[in-house]
């Protein structure tokens, strides 16, 4: 904003093993222990993978965009404007900060903690309430947890520490191996919601500048302000061979924020796309594979958009919307009667769940 180059920072990850592919980066800071706020891109981390598995939401349920006053607690979308009814693959699409709030609420934040916990994001003590849901941290992340994180995402849900070393090895001596552990830490249907939610995101949403690569990659974007100014931009993007994160930050204190002009959905996203390119020289790759546990259902679409629940259409449904599901939370067809006192509970809290069976 006053003419000062900001700090930035480029990640490229190997998903299989793990590996550091690029670490770059312009700072006067150390960039391994840097910690930033991880604004709108923690939101698939905490709140809808936590959410999803807790089996509260499915990319089709509805959420009330809407100003909310949680005790005394008012977060704003970045646009200040309202949506209203709105799916939750809608709400990652554009990056609705009220929706991911609203979750956050319903599933807990000790729960989505814990859960966030697992893909290597790291709490303050002082971490617990309702802004972590739009990146409020007391410390941070710092880049590479980040790109860690959501390398879980391209790996099947198995989480592994990013490493440099692979080997060190002395006169034809193997004398250190470096062998990360992993952990299976986010299922395969919820992995492949979030997955397939986020490649909606890098082709129509705030991550579309990468949709012209023609391959397929899942994304996030996120832009931490304070007080009305711009503190950092991020893209994190991954797809089943390589996770890749851009920041660019203001970390001078005094030397205001980014310029005004600068969004992360152009200057991180754009960052990245020549290191994307360079990896896939020789071949693009592989698509993500939907497993078993994740099926595609036709829903009742006049029910969804003027009663705003979720009914499996049948064959009485003239107008019908398809989306994904896990198996095990379907919700009920179009005839079959509502359970009245769970419609007037999630009435009352403005959310709209889908129902299991």
């Amino acid at each position: 904003k006053n003419g000062i180059t900001p700090d930035s920072a480029i990640i490229a990850l190997d998903n299989a093993s793990g590996g550091i592919l690029v670490y770059a980066g312009n700072s006067a800071s150390d960039l391994l222990t840097l910690r930033r706020q991880p604004a709108s891109c923690i939101k698939p981390i905490l709140v809808y993978a936590p959410a999803i598995e807790k089996g509260i939401i499915s990319p089709a349920s509805l959420v009330l965009d809407e100003p909310i006053n949680i005790d005394g607690y008012q977060p704003q979308n970045a646009t200040k404007l309202n949506s209203g009814y709105v799916s939750v693959r809608e709400a990652i699409e554009k990056s609705l900060n009220i929706p991911a709030v609203k979750i956050l609420s319903e599933t807990g934040v000790e729960y989505s903690k814990k859960y966030a916990s697992q893909l290597g994001i790291k709490f303050n003590e002082q971490d617990y309430n309702l802004a972590l849901a739009l990146g409020g941290f007391t410390d941070g992340v710092t880049p590479l947890e980040l790109a860690t994180a959501y390398m879980t995402f391209g790996s099947n849900g198995n989480y592994k520490q990013a490493r440099f070393v692979k080997e060190i090895v002395i006169d034809g001596n193997s004398v250190y191996r470096n062998v990360p552990l992993e952990a299976k830490v986010v299922s395969d249907s919820t992995n492949y919601l979030i997955t397939d939610m986020l490649k909606t995101t890098a082709t129509v949403g705030t991550a579309r500048r990468l949709n012209d690569l023609g391959i397929h990659i899942a994304a996030k974007t996120g832009t931490n302000s304070v007080n009305g100014e711009q503190k950092d931009l991020w893209t994190v993007a991954y797809t089943t061979e390589h996770t890749y994160l851009g920041w660019i930050g203001a970390t001078g204190g005094n030397d205001g924020g980014l310029h005004s002009s600068l969004t992360s959905s152009v200057t991180t996203t754009t960052m990245l796309k020549p290191v994307i390119t360079e990896c896939y020289r020789t071949g693009n790759p592989a698509d993500f594979e939907r497993p078993p546990t994740v099926t595609l259902e036709n829903l009742d679409a006049d029910t969804y958009y003027s009663d705003h629940k979720l009914l499996l259409a049948d064959e009485q449904s003239t107008n019908q919307i398809s989306e994904l599901f896990c198996v095990n939370n379907l919700p009920e067809r179009r005839q079959e009667e509502h359970n009245d006192d769970l419609s007037t509970l999630f009435a009352q809290m403005n959310f709209v769940p889908y129902f299991r069976r």
